[in-house]
């Protein structure tokens, strides 16, 4: 049963029958985005678990390097005429 049926069979506009389906499919893509986000926030609370328990046994943290550092390749072209 495709939108056209439905609207002769209501009465009403097919266009807005495909309205309020939009309505419908972006309400669902907002409600699977939010789960997915939840998903990833507490795959990265259990990550962070894992690292400090981790720490504890090894202290892989201490000798940890961290920093700011900007790699630069440097290309020496010549150009020739």
């Amino acid at each position: 049963m495709n939108n056209y049926d439905i609207a002769k069979k209501l009465n009403i506009d097919h266009k807005t029958i495909l309205g309020h389906l939009r309505t419908r499919l972006d309400a669902q893509r907002s409600s699977m985005s939010r789960y997915h986000m939840i998903k990833n926030l507490i795959n990265r609370i259990s990550i962070c678990e894992l690292l400090l328990k981790q720490n504890e046994i090894e202290h892989f943290l201490k000798i940890l390097i961290t920093g700011n550092e900007k790699w630069i390749t440097y290309d020496n072209n010549v150009r020739k005429r």
